[in-house]
């Protein structure tokens, strides 16, 4: 966004409309491609594109974010990541994992487990298995 501009007071009811006009109109032009997760490790910020993440991981106290070039892990909840996350692109399918639902490339009903690419798969857990089944095929899961 770019900045307001300096406002001498007694500040005018047009210059705030303006101003509001201005940045709704700014955030209308963000480019959805643009959308990033920023996390901290350690002293780095780190901005990581949703598009590059296949799967987010709750394990040892940490959370750990999986892309195809690596592996970040920080300090976390995973019921945090999926409030900062866009809900038509990422499901949580476990109460350890979120998926990226663009990265996934096969899903194994029977043995409950989701293909993101050539050498990582996860788990679904039967709680978030209709849910699952729902969100990628629009059918109820009977079974």
């Amino acid at each position: 966004m770019r900045p307001s501009g300096i406002h001498i007071k007694p500040v005018k009811r047009s210059e705030i409309t303006s101003l509001f006009d201005q940045a709704y109109t700014d955030y209308l032009l963000l480019d959805p491609k643009d959308d990033c997760v920023n996390v901290t490790f350690g002293t780095q910020l780190h901005r990581i594109r949703h598009d590059d993440i296949l799967f987010i991981e709750a394990a040892e106290k940490k959370i750990h974010i999986v892309t195809k070039a690596q592996r970040l892990g920080f300090y976390g909840t995973l019921d945090t990541m999926m409030n900062a996350l866009p809900d038509k692109q990422f499901l949580r399918v476990h109460k350890g994992y979120i998926a990226n639902r663009n990265r996934i490339r096969e899903v194994d009903w029977h043995r409950m487990l989701i293909r993101m690419s050539e050498q990582d798969s996860i788990p679904f857990s039967r709680t978030y298995r209709a849910m699952l089944r729902q969100e990628l095929t629009g059918v109820d899961d009977l079974s």
